[in-house]
């Protein structure tokens, strides 16, 4: 069967030559070196689709299929490596290097997609994500200011624009943010004692401990193992501040 796919693949290259935007072509290309687990081949080939197709949605979720396979096969066999060899520098320089493409090709795909869809706020969401893990503050904030127009995305992108300012060491608008999206919430639940904590810290970074213990407290009084909250209070009471 290999040898199959190889043949039919020698054949559809061969159709390129005189035709290389062939749509037909190209895609069943994409299929077959999915299926011989050529996924840097398949990608490349959806890629050339979507440069000439860019409103087909489904090479766009073709990519990300592919791609997320592609990583997280490349990742794990690095991983495994990296278990023989934990010392081993450029393994870890290879890992890093893969885990940044993942991001900025994920950045790359969502932006394609908001330019055919501009008013998908889930999209804004995940891309303030990416952007805010990649260290892109100022785009993250950008995106998390669009998608809290969203009610279902509401709380979690008043919380990660509170952590966009905090990480830009603007606390006074990091405890706002944070402020506003425990004004959503009724309870304190595993989303509720995140947000809680990262006022906390935010205040203890502007060097309010008193207002950073009250939250911590909060915390404490329903689930003494969260994160260092038992160690932050228990060094607030023994006087070790």
């Amino acid at each position: 069967q290999g040898e199959a796919a190889e043949k039919k693949i020698a054949e559809l290259e061969g159709l390129l030559i005189d035709n290389p935007l062939d749509e037909r072509v190209l895609f069943k290309l994409v299929a077959l070196y999915k299926q011989l687990n050529l996924l840097d081949k398949a990608r490349e080939k959806l890629q050339v689709l979507i440069d000439t197709y860019p409103h087909n949605t489904k090479y766009q979720e073709s990519l990300t299929q592919i791609s997320d396979l592609y990583y997280l096969k490349t990742i794990n066999k690095l991983n495994e490596k990296l278990s023989f060899e934990p010392d081993n520098e450029t393994l870890k320089a290879e890992l890093a290097r893969i885990r940044t493409q993942r991001r900025d090709d994920e950045i790359a795909q969502i932006n394609r997609r908001i330019e055919a869809y501009p008013n998908d706020l889930n999209l804004r969401f995940e891309l303030g994500e990416l952007l805010y893990e990649k260290g892109d503050h100022n785009a993250a904030i950008s995106q998390f200011q669009l998608s809290v127009k969203d009610p279902a995305k509401l709380t979690a992108s008043l919380t990660n624009l509170g952590l966009c300012f905090k990480a830009k060491q603007m606390y006074d608008l990091a405890v706002e943010q944070f402020k506003k999206a425990l004004g959503k919430e009724t309870t304190i639940n595993a989303v509720t004692k995140d947000i809680i904590y990262h006022l906390g810290t935010t205040y203890e970074l502007m060097g309010k401990q008193a207002e950073a213990i009250e939250e911590f407290k909060k915390i404490y009084g329903i689930d003494i193992s969260y994160r260092d909250v038992a160690s932050k209070i228990d060094k607030f009471y023994k006087g070790d501040q």
